[in-house]
């Protein structure tokens, strides 16, 4: 069995994983990133980076390269169908005093690719790719690392903390034996990528929402193709399946007709990715030697394109809290919790507004019956200030997180 020694062993090359990993090796700590996939592609990861993370990178140093990254900016958002007069501005970012007004739209693997790429600059950082992590080294009730797997090969990492970025699914999450909370939603998402045509007419730079017959059609303008999501029910894509691929397009082609002449290249099922919809959260986001953030701590709902914002936002907080104890040598467990102490609020409060969101407005405009948009929606059409109040929550949480001033230097 293969054995290495490392000081940060972090599993999950997502948005924390590879923050974490980069803003560590900047400060010279030995730092050893484990991905199973091969690569950073996956369908329909979340591609919306909000203002607030943009000054965080732009903090870092990588805002402006990545800003020549092909993307596309979403302004404001807009939704429409029977039960408006008018398509109803749900959000607006122009109005962020930012010098990024607006969503970034590009996709997570390119952000991931270059980031990765930088932390690879340092020669006490090591990238493993095609490894699976496949549970904990734990001594006297300390995580000391972690087990693996790589093709054939079995090995060891022991590390002097271990962090599990591994998303939504963790397999650390689980090994730890931590307490993990699921909560209800009551929908799930079909995802599809549609080509660019002439033809169309959506909404441009921002997104759009269509609602109307129990049916919610999110279109997202993207560099060179739309991505669509089709908001069902909650463990109904077995019934959308079985009805036929016919009236899927049908259904489709009734709420967004621009895009009839593209919906042909609509042939097979495996076109359509569903996602299942969770909310959930650990109620302690570490042990000795052991600590879990993004995804693996507390799970995010699609709703308001948050997901890899919090992510990022976890990692910075972790960096700012173990990057010093690390280098000394001196790292505790009250360091780990620290991190769940300054991010645990604004999660909560953040899962709690998807909920109400999900219960309140889309699980009611999922209802067939429904003749005019919820309370909730007719206020933020009645009152602009409130849509700028949601716009600045979802870009920057209920408290953002900045980076310590010794992580700012850029090399």
């Amino acid at each position: 069995m293969n054995s290495q020694t490392t000081d940060c062993c972090i599993v999950g090359a997502g948005p924390a994983g590879a923050i974490l990993a980069l803003l560590l090796a900047r400060q010279g700590i030995a730092v050893t990133l484990v991905e199973a996939q091969k690569d950073f592609n996956r369908a329909f990861r979340g591609d919306t980076v909000h203002a607030g993370t943009m000054e965080l990178l732009a903090q870092l140093g990588l805002a402006d390269a990545l800003l020549e990254i092909p993307h596309s900016k979403l302004h404001s958002g807009k939704i429409e169908g029977p039960a408006f007069t008018e398509p109803f501005e749900v959000i607006n970012f122009a109005e962020l005093d930012s010098p990024y007004p607006y969503v970034t739209m590009m996709p997570q693997a390119d952000v991931l690719t270059y980031v990765v790429g930088q932390a690879q600059r340092f020669p006490n950082f090591t990238l493993l790719l095609k490894t699976s992590a496949t549970g904990l080294i734990e001594d006297n009730g300390v995580i000391k690392g972690i087990t693996y797997r790589k093709g054939k090969t079995q090995g060891q990492i022991h590390a002097t903390v271990t962090i599990a970025a591994d998303g939504r699914a963790s397999k650390l999450r689980a090994a730890s034996g931590l307490d993990y909370t699921k909560l209800a939603a009551p929908m799930d998402i079909l995802w599809l990528s549609l080509p660019r045509i002439a033809t169309e007419t959506i909404i441009a730079k921002g997104l759009a929402g269509r609602i109307g017959d129990g049916t919610i059609v999110l279109i997202f303008e993207r560099p060179t193709d739309w991505q669509v999501g089709v908001v069902v029910l909650k463990g109904s894509y077995r019934e959308v399946k079985k009805a036929g691929l016919t009236q899927f397009k049908a259904r489709l082609a009734k709420m967004i007709p621009e895009f009839d002449a593209t919906l042909a290249g609509l042939t097979e099922w495996r076109q359509v990715v569903p996602l299942s919809i969770e909310l959930g959260r650990l109620k302690t986001w570490a042990k000795p030697g052991l600590l879990l953030i993004g995804d693996a701590a507390h799970t995010m709902s699609p709703v308001g394109g948050i997901g890899i914002n919090y992510a990022i936002q976890d990692a910075v907080a972790a960096a700012n809290a173990l990057y010093k104890p690390l280098q000394a040598n001196t790292l505790t467990y009250a360091d780990l919790q620290q991190v769940q102490r300054q991010r645990q609020l604004s999660t909560r409060i953040a899962q709690r507004f998807q909920a109400v969101a999900q219960r309140q407005i889309v699980g009611r405009f999922l209802a067939d019956d429904v003749i005019k948009p919820p309370l909730p929606a007719r206020i933020m059409q009645r009152v602009p200030f409130i849509r700028r109040l949601l716009a600045r929550f979802i870009s920057y949480g209920a408290f953002p997180v900045r980076l310590a001033p010794g992580l700012r230097q850029v090399d």
